[in-house]
């Protein structure tokens, strides 16, 4: 062996050089590739968090403007400002696009009930192709549907009125934390 050895050095080593030299490239370029992904997936979890924060701080300015409209509207037809089918077509319309208020084990079924009631009437243009015996007509149904509705829509309103401001008094307690 040693004589092998011997006959074959000449060419050997260098042969031994390039292979270890081969080696460390290949060493080197899967160690730049693992820590570039290393970054890559570290970016990715830091951007997937932003997104996420950002996500939730738009869920709650929509939440938070959703109740300030809810307050305003509810505030109005407890105060007479509003005829009640106008606000109860509002205050459903917010009402589903707010989870948390339907889903807290809250009996806003008036609002549903009325509005659907409500649905048959002409709006906006079709109001304007009305006759005006027609609109007459019209004025005179929702009128008594607001009559038959008036007590237990304000008596609603004063309830989803109270739970607002109890939820805006503890979100600006929690800000204060």
């Amino acid at each position: 062996m040693n004589a092998w050895l011997n006959e074959n050095a000449s060419w050997l080593w260098p042969v031994i050089g390039l292979l270890i030299f081969s080696l460390s490239i290949v060493i080197g370029f899967l160690y730049s590739s693992l820590k570039t992904n290393e970054r890559v997936s570290l970016k990715n979890k830091l951007d997937e968090k932003h997104e996420k924060a950002k996500a939730f701080e738009q869920q709650q300015e929509k939440t938070k403007f959703i109740n300030e409209s809810l307050r305003t509207i509810t505030l109005a037809c407890i105060q007479n400002q509003c005829e009640i089918s106008e606000g109860c077509i509002r205050i459903k319309h917010l009402l589903q696009s707010s989870p948390d208020l339907m889903t807290g084990g809250h009996d806003w079924s008036v609002f549903f009930e009325f509005e659907s009631k409500l649905r048959k009437f002409a709006t906006h243009e079709k109001r304007n192709e009305l006759s005006s015996q027609e609109a007459f007509n019209e004025d005179k149904e929702r009128f008594e549907l607001e009559k038959e509705y008036h007590e237990k829509f304000i008596k609603s309103c004063k309830n989803l009125y109270e739970i607002l401001k109890s939820q805006s008094i503890h979100s600006k307690q929690d800000q204060l934390h």
